[in-house]
């Protein structure tokens, strides 16, 4: 089948070297969201790339929840290009 945007919410792709399924078996896929951020690379989206769809992991995500979670607990608006600044050197 097609599918506008894949996400993998699950954890496969963190620790091994493994993907929860194999893009070249699925159908015509547009997008591929993958919610782990380290590895920066998953198989998941490395097989994106090799694919050419468009693809992201979820540094973005980790990286709005943290803001969200400043303003939650601090009452202040986050310094989000700070965050962001640390959050890369630290995901380096």
């Amino acid at each position: 089948s097609n599918l506008d945007l894949l996400v993998n919410t699950t954890t496969v792709g963190m620790k091994y070297d493994s993907s929860p399924l194999d893009l070249s078996q699925c159908g015509i896929i547009k997008h591929v969201i993958d919610i782990i951020y380290s590895p920066a690379k998953t198989r998941l989206l490395r097989e994106a790339e090799e694919l050419g769809i468009p693809s992201v992991n979820g540094s973005g995500m980790l990286l709005s929840q943290g803001c969200e979670a400043f303003t939650f607990w601090t009452g202040k608006t986050a310094p989000e290009n700070v965050m962001r600044e640390q959050l890369l050197k630290l995901l380096e």
